[in-house]
């Protein structure tokens, strides 16, 4: 068996219902491994493999062994990112959904963004409404004060899908906080 790749939003949302769990237990035993692999030469231990390479001027192996660690990084926190969305769609966080707030939150933004989707399909799927977290979602007329544009072009742009992580909450479309201020 292949280990797991990390997966969109949209490919972790289109898994079918009946498959998340198996599916679920694949992420968190890959995970699990390379907890162990990227454990093993933490960035503490990586700069001074690094500084030792470089004192002995091998530079280019030092460069290269700092580009291994940042990889083996992401490749991690991206396991462990589908990871907890597929976590979120088997019902672990389910408790916090029916609290009314989302599964989780991340210091990315769309990252964020991602979780609160994932949250959203699964608390449709159990009956419960969910609250965005305050202060993390703009009204189109906050967005515009912000941006000196017009409240329409907002709703427009999040009417057509071009604002990721943008819904609509009753008449109301909420704009990730992040999405306007990354601009």
């Amino acid at each position: 068996m292949t280990a797991p790749t990390p997966l969109t939003i949209d490919q972790v949302l289109a898994i079918p219902a009946e498959d998340r769990e198996r599916i679920y237990r694949e992420y968190r035993g890959e995970a699990e491994y390379q907890y162990q692999c990227v454990a093993s030469r933490t960035s503490h231990n990586a700069a001074k493999h690094a500084d030792r390479l470089r004192a002995a001027g091998r530079d280019h192996q030092a460069d290269s062994a700092e580009r291994e660690h940042e990889e083996r990084q992401k490749s991690y926190d991206d396991l462990v990112h589908t990871k907890f969305l597929l976590a979120i769609l088997t019902g672990r966080y389910d408790f916090a959904l029916r609290e009314g707030r989302p599964a989780g939150s991340s210091s990315d933004a769309a990252r964020s963004v991602e979780i609160t989707r994932a949250s959203a399909a699964r608390a449709a799927e159990i009956g419960v409404t969910i609250h965005p977290p305050e202060g993390q979602w703009l009204s189109p007329d906050e967005a515009a004060a912000l941006t000196s544009t017009s409240a329409s072009s907002w709703r427009n742009r999040a009417a057509a899908g071009k604002i990721p992580g943008a819904f609509k909450k009753g008449k109301q479309w909420l704009i990730p906080r992040a999405t306007v201020t990354d601009r």
